[in-house]
């Protein structure tokens, strides 16, 4: 059925366990203080990743 085997790259990994933890960590955040918490985490955590981004498509173009 696969031209090629699957395979479990380390970005991969990474990039699942980051979201597990991120997960449980807005869990955590909602039942102690609420949505409006996560809610600000989460728009917090948008900007940070769009300002990395940034930078790093900078970087590139010089």
């Amino acid at each position: 059925m696969y031209d090629r085997p699957l395979r479990l790259t380390a970005r991969t990994a990474l990039l699942t366990l980051g979201f597990i933890n991120l997960l449980w960590s807005l869990a955590l955040l909602w039942a102690s203080f609420g949505l409006p918490a996560v809610l600000t985490v989460a728009v917090l955590l948008d900007y940070m990743i769009t300002r990395f981004a940034h930078r790093l498509r900078r970087q590139r173009m010089d």
